[in-house]
């Protein structure tokens, strides 16, 4: 599945339980989720990786080192089988 692919899945998933849901959107602080739904309570975020290169240097980043800087009350990753051991 491509990155495009997971993008739209998730996208598909956040739309079930949120009113608002935007794709590849970018923060004032830089970060950019491949996906994001808000709703009155909280905000959900989905990182789609299609290659596992692509999730481990995921971890480098600022808001994954400090989740208070990052978006999302909710995060989860959206990947094909194998690329998340």
């Amino acid at each position: 599945m491509t990155h495009h692919e997971l993008v739209e899945r998730a996208k598909k998933w956040l739309r079930r339980k949120h009113g608002v849901v935007v794709g590849e959107v970018r923060s004032f602080a830089g970060e950019a989720p491949d996906a994001i739904g808000y709703n009155h309570m909280h905000s959900t975020l989905i990182e789609c990786k299609s290659n596992r290169r692509d999730f481990l240097k995921d971890k480098y980043k600022p808001w994954r080192r400090n989740p208070e800087m990052g978006m999302g009350s909710f995060r989860y990753y959206l990947c094909e089988p194998g690329i998340i051991n």
